[in-house]
């Protein structure tokens, strides 16, 4: 156990969705800036993150479930109503969660296709650490109750539930921004209560969502001083532009390099100095 009375993952989302966010994390990685990521194992550039993941010591990885905008892990006839024509998931989780509640989708084709991501990552040797998702589609009706079974059933011990910094910071972002983070406090609080009926370790304190994408040392100074004694986690988006993400992603808005290089900064390191916050990852706390 640590002497520290606060610890804080920071883990970088979207591993294996390009090689520039790949080449991004595996550098803040590497220089001690993150304490992991989570995988997109439908990601176009998953193999380059598989071949680091194997080459990189004591990388942790959890697993960034994914049914919008990609391409499926199960075979498309076993998934059809989570595809488009193209062969793609629902374009983001508005369309998704709009055919959802037009029950146009079956509970068992999300089940299948979840059931096929968790294998995938499981079968090429990668040690589940923690399960988010892409667009936090974790936490809508029917796809909670499948991922807490998948969850259990793979005996992955943490999923994230983004409970804690929906009101910190919000006059600096977008009235949109805080539309989204309220809806999402209401299916974040709806887990939490589900989770209780199972075994899971308690989530950490889950933070970033209010900034995700555009982090700054602005809003991280205003994360940290937030952070309550104990186990908290910073959800982070680093990555180097590149021509897929260009055109796929540009849409986001997201910063993604900027994130990258303040989350490697001298600045940032000597803001968790100045306020005694140790660094942790999942790996870590599963072996305490």
């Amino acid at each position: 156990m640590s002497d520290y009375e606060k610890r804080l993952i920071i883990n970088a989302d979207d591993f294996g969705l390009t090689k520039g966010f790949n080449q991004a994390i595996t550098d803040c990685f590497l220089s001690g800036a993150i304490t992991g990521a989570s995988l997109c194992v439908v990601g176009e550039a998953f193999d380059e993150a598989l071949k680091i993941y194997r080459e990189v010591p004591g990388m942790d990885l959890g697993l960034h479930l994914v049914l919008t905008a990609e391409r499926p892990a199960a075979a498309r006839e076993s998934v059809k109503t989570l595809l488009l024509p193209n062969g793609f998931f629902y374009s983001d989780v508005y369309q998704f969660a709009k055919a959802l509640i037009l029950k146009k989708i079956k509970a068992r084709e999300v089940f299948i296709e979840l059931d096929a991501q968790f294998k995938k990552a499981l079968n090429n040797g990668i040690k589940i650490t923690h399960v988010d998702s892409h667009q936090y589609v974790h936490l809508l009706p029917l796809v909670d109750d499948i991922v807490i079974e998948l969850s259990e059933k793979y005996k992955v011990p943490y999923i994230r539930c983004p409970s804690n910094d929906l009101t910190i910071h919000s006059k600096t972002v977008s009235k949109s921004r805080r539309v989204q983070g309220f809806f999402l406090k209401i299916f974040s609080r709806r887990f939490l209560a589900k989770m209780k009926a199972y075994h899971f370790k308690p989530s950490p304190n889950c933070f970033g969502f209010l900034s995700a994408g555009n982090l700054s040392y602005q809003s991280m100074e205003t994360i940290l001083a937030c952070l309550p004694p104990g186990i908290s986690e910073i959800s982070c988006h680093p990555g180097y532009p590149d021509s897929s993400s260009e055109k796929k992603y540009s849409f986001w808005k997201y910063n993604w390099q900027s994130e990258a290089e303040l989350l490697c900064s001298d600045r940032f390191s000597d803001m968790l100095l100045a306020k005694g916050i140790a660094l942790v990852s999942y790996g870590q706390l599963l072996e305490e």
